[in-house]
């Protein structure tokens, strides 16, 4: 499974080293499972929703567009709509399943900052 995570990682650092936005997301990647251990899914999901502009050059948009669609392919959020953002969806759930996106959200946060920092560098140092 974590090679599959790393294959999805890969995918969306390719795009943002197309995109040349590499410094501000490789920072941010490297934070993310730092800010879920400390903070929670949901303020983490708020924190993302809150300085997330819808453009692809926007680190935090890209990070929470990758995590919500890691969610639907794995099935957590399968109901979500356009209509609602994540944060709407992670409230309407239960705390067991919660916790299991939770544990997915780590997941896939730790697999993105090991390919951002293979390939952007560490803390954010490489300019693409």
């Amino acid at each position: 499974m974590m090679r599959i995570r790393l294959r999805e990682a890969n995918e969306l650092v390719s795009k943002v080293i197309e995109g040349g936005i590499g410094k501000d997301f490789s920072s941010l990647a490297e934070r993310l499972p730092t800010l879920l251990m400390n903070n929670g899914l949901l303020l983490t999901v708020a924190y993302l929703q809150k300085r997330a502009k819808e453009d692809e050059n926007n680190p935090e948009w890209r990070i929470l567009e990758f995590i919500k669609e890691w969610l639907k392919k794995m099935g957590f959020i399968e109901k979500y709509s356009e209509e609602r953002d994540l944060l709407q969806v992670l409230l309407d759930k239960d705390i067991s399943e919660l916790n299991l996106i939770f544990t997915e959200t780590l997941r896939i946060a730790e697999a993105l900052k090991i390919v951002s920092d293979a390939r952007l560098g560490g803390s954010g140092s490489h300019e693409s």
